[in-house]
């Protein structure tokens, strides 16, 4: 059996960080159009500005349902977040609810403890990671030089103080390391940022989901999918942004064909 959970987030409410944005549930929806009528998903639910512990209750629950030789697919859309010590030395990433409270990499990578050894799990996240240290509310939205195209950024990078928790937390493993029925799909670098725009229509989509949904068959491997989907931000979108984001996915899983099964 193939299940999928899509997660939209848009009802941020913007302030000195983080800005509103638009197209999150839109990518929620253009991912259960083609996970569902495309590649046979059975849909638990697009799910729409949920909180924190809402989206890692819909998580576990698509990690629960998976038995032996089935794939589970956990989109996410929405800010990402990339917490940074003042000295450099440790870092934590996340995705937020519309909140500002923060889902963890590694509480994300926790739970797949109990994700079925002969079960295929599929990650896609199209947010931010960003890295360095920066104000968000300088570049989170910008118009470039060369168009009238207005960009918003689906995360910060932020400067804190950390605990001794938190500093734990800094030294950890990515979502899916240690294991090899994992793959991690992300709409950007660690260190880089994603963004959303208005397309034909006046609809907003994240640039990611967006090519993707028009780009992914069948026959496609995750590798061509990224080179493809890079391929239109470079070719579509502004010098600016094309050079910020880039599609990644593990370099062992670039030949494996998109949604099928790995041989276990």
């Amino acid at each position: 059996m193939k299940y999928a959970t899509f997660i939209g987030v848009t009802k941020y409410l913007g302030g000195q960080e983080f800005t509103r944005l638009d197209g999150c549930v839109n990518d929620a929806k253009l991912w259960y159009q083609k996970l569902t009528n495309q590649f046979g998903f059975q849909s638990l639910g697009v799910r729409e500005n949920y909180l924190w512990y809402e989206i890692i209750a819909e998580y576990e629950n698509l990690i629960d349902k998976l038995k032996a030789g089935d794939i589970g697919v956990f989109f996410f859309s929405g800010h990402g977040i990339r917490n940074e010590s003042k000295d450099g030395r440790y870092y934590v990433e996340g995705i937020m609810d519309h909140l500002y409270r923060t889902v963890f990499d590694d509480e994300i990578h926790e739970k797949l403890e109990k994700l079925n050894k002969d079960a295929l799990l599929i990650l896609i996240f199209d947010t931010c990671f960003s890295g360095g240290i920066q104000q968000a509310v300088m570049d989170a939205e910008m118009i470039t030089k060369s168009s009238r195209r207005k960009y918003t950024a689906k995360g910060s990078s932020i400067t804190v103080e950390f605990s001794d928790d938190l500093k734990k937390n800094g030294i950890k493993h990515k979502p899916g390391e240690g294991y090899p029925n994992v793959i991690f799909l992300s709409a950007s670098a660690d260190d880089k940022r994603a963004y959303e725009r208005s397309f034909t229509g006046g609809k907003v989509y994240g640039l990611f989901s967006y090519y993707a949904y028009n780009i992914i068959q069948e026959d496609m491997t995750y590798g061509t999918l990224v080179d493809k989907v890079n391929q239109q931000i470079l070719f579509n979108e502004d010098k600016e942004v094309s050079k910020e984001q880039k599609v990644n996915i593990s370099a062992e899983y670039k030949n494996q064909l998109v949604f099928s099964n790995l041989n276990l």
